[in-house]
């Protein structure tokens, strides 16, 4: 997965928006009221295909796994269908 079209996946399907006051690049999202950080990135990174743990960590941290984030960043997996998900993972 590219780190672009996942930026672009984080925006566009939850409305997401970076935060880059600090050693990182966070992306944030206002999900079941609150806000939630769905996205983590260094500074340092200038794009290209994203390594495996990074996909990972993302897809985690919307408890998600690595198919449906992927599925989420290509619209193929509508974004009321990730709330629903959101939703019934949440522990």
């Amino acid at each position: 997965m590219d780190l672009r079209d996942l930026q672009r996946g984080l925006r566009r399907k939850l409305e997401a928006y970076e935060d880059r006051r600090s050693h990182h690049i966070y992306y944030i999202a206002r999900i079941d009221g609150r806000e939630c950080t769905v996205g983590k990135f260094s500074h340092s990174f200038r794009g290209g295909q994203l390594s495996d743990r990074i996909v990972g960590d993302t897809a985690k941290q919307l408890r998600l796994d690595k198919s449906e984030l992927e599925a989420l960043v290509e619209c193929l997996l509508p974004t009321e269908e990730f709330l629903e998900l959101w939703q019934a993972r949440s522990g």
